[in-house]
C-alpha cells in the first residue's frame, strides 16, 4: 500500500528490491568512513534425526561480529547448545580478526545468559512495548 504524504511517498508493504536500494545506499556512504568487509556466519546444530534443534547468525563488518539470531528449540535449553553456539561465534569471530561481539535482545529473552557469557550491558529500551526492555550488550576480547 502506499500512502501520499506531501512529497514523501509512504509505502507499507516495501519490497525486496526498494529495501536493497536503500541498505545499497547506506553501505556506500558507509564505505566512505569504514572498510567495506561484510562476512555472514551461521551455525546450526541438529539431533539425530537431523532437524535443527538450534541455531545462530549474524555477520561481521567493521572489525566486529553482530549477532542477529541465537535459537534453541525449548525441548533443549539449559543443557549447553546456547552456550555452545556462542562460543562458536566468538571462536569465528576472533579468527576474522573481529575486536568484539554486539546483539541485542529482549528482557523476555535472555539478558542473564548473555550476561553469564561475558556481555556487557550498553544501552537499554526501559519500555520497548507493553512493559517490554530491550538491552543491547556487547563483549569485548
Amino acid at each position: 500500500m502506499k500512502i501520499q504524504c506531501g512529497d514523501v511517498d509512504i509505502i507499507t508493504d516495501p519490497d525486496q528490491n526498494q529495501i536493497e536500494f536503500f541498505h545499497q545506499g547506506l553501505r556506500s556512504y558507509n564505505s566512505q568512513f569504514l572498510k567495506e568487509d561484510w562476512t555472514p556466519f551461521a551455525a546450526v546444530s541438529r539431533n539425530a534425526k537431523g532437524e535443527i534443534i538450534a541455531g545462530i547468525n549474524g555477520q561481521s563488518y567493521w572489525g566486529r561480529l553482530h549477532i542477529e539470531n541465537l535459537w534453541v528449540h525449548e525441548s533443549y535449553r539449559k543443557k549447553g547448545l546456547g552456550k555452545e553456539l556462542i562460543e562458536l561465534a566468538e571462536k569465528t569471530s576472533k579468527e576474522q580478526g573481529c575486536s568484539g561481539i554486539d546483539l541485542d535482545t529482549m528482557s523476555f529473552q535472555a539478558p542473564g545468559f548473555y550476561e553469564k557469557m561475558g556481555f556487557n550491558k550498553v544501552g537499554e529500551i526501559a519500555n520497548y512495548k507493553q512493559g517490554i526492555k530491550r538491552f543491547y550488550y556487547s563483549k569485548e576480547f
